[in-house]
This record gives C-alpha cells, structure tokens and sequence, in this order.
C-alpha cells in the first residue's frame, strides 16, 4: 500500500510542471522527481515528490500516522523555535525545529540525544492522549525507537497555550510515557517538556 501510494504521488509530480527559477529553470518536474534535485522542502518545490523521509534525514513531517512509523511525505527547513524536554535521567535540547498544522498540528525536532516527533490538537487547548489523537515518538541516537502511538492506553498531556498562523509560533508543555518496541519493554517518561516552535507552510 506504502509503495502505491509513493508510486501514485510521484506519476502526479512527474505530470505536473513547478515553476522554477534560476539554475533550475532548466530542469524538468521528472528529473525533479527522480533525485535531480536535492529532496523538496515544506513551503517550495513539488513536496509531493519527496514520500520518504525517515528520522536521520531532516526535519520528516507527514500528518497523520506517518510520524509513528518513522516515515515522512516531505522535509521541513528548520525553523526559528525552541524545545526543550527531560527524557528519563537526560536533558534534550532541540537543535532543529519545525512545525505544521492543519486539523492537528505535528511538531519535528532534532535534539542532543535524538528525534522528538509529536502530534497535538491544532487549537489552544489542554489535552491527554486518551481523549484525542495526539502521539509522541522519540527516535534515540543509538537505535531504540519509544513511542506512545494514539490509543496506546498510555499517558501523555499536551498543554497548548498558543497557536499562531504560518510565520507565528505553536507554544506550550507536554509530558508522556513512551514504550518501546522491545520485549520485555522499556519505558521512557518525557517530563518538564516546553515548546515555542514558528508554524511552516505545508503543501
């Protein structure tokens, strides 16, 4: 299905004509799609190309369940923002933001020990995972993946005290409980997490 629907969007790219400017003028929306050019950004270029983005490639954005399963349609520019979060005994400091929204808002980060991906409702607003479909999923440099998928029974809150247009900030706090994927599992609490992270276009 994965494969189809990669295959679905790059025919559409390869169909349609992006306008370009400068070196690319000369470049056709095909080679675009075929690696000619470096992988689209959020905001610019036929995203639609770009269907698979994993977590050591850049700020991977996708919503939906796409961020869960460590896939992305398309890689966002950092953007201006700061996060922040206590993972288990480790501090995390996000070295590159961005953020999008449509009817859920996604937050990609990457961080002094990993990937932090999540997903939240699109409003101001205080929500747990069981009452929406909100997820965390937290890449660790080193391998282990830890997740807290929506309807997983598990806790998280997210606290969303602003919630601006393209250019603004989406800010608030979060905290989680994330499992991974090991047996038996390991659990990671994200705690005294913090975000302010500017809202980039999304095709």
């Amino acid at each position: 299905m994965r494969l189809w629907f990669g295959l679905c969007l790059l025919a559409a790219c390869a169909g349609s004509a992006p306008t370009t400017s400068g070196d690319d003028a000369d470049t056709t929306s095909e080679e675009q799609c075929l690696g000619g050019l470096p992988a689209p950004t959020c905001g610019s270029g036929p995203c639609l190309c770009c269907v698979s983005c994993g977590q050591d490639e850049g700020l991977c954005m996708g919503l939906g369940y796409h961020f869960a399963f460590g896939i992305g349609t398309c890689r966002a520019r950092p953007a201006a923002g700061t996060l922040s979060v206590t993972a288990g005994a480790t501090s995390l400091t996000a070295t590159e933001v961005a953020a999008i929204a449509d009817a859920s808002f996604e937050i990609s980060t990457r961080t002094n020990g990993g990937v932090l991906v999540f997903v939240g409702p699109a409003a101001i607003s205080d929500v747990t995972c069981a009452t929406t479909a909100s997820g965390f999923t937290y890449y660790e440099t080193g391998g282990r993946v830890y997740r807290n998928r929506p309807g997983s029974g598990n806790a998280c809150t997210i606290s969303v005290t602003a919630f601006g247009g393209v250019g603004e900030r989406i800010e608030g706090t979060f905290s989680a409980t994330l499992v991974d994927d090991a047996q038996p599992a390991t659990t990671l609490e994200l705690t005294n997490g913090t975000f302010s992270v500017e809202r980039v276009a999304y095709p």
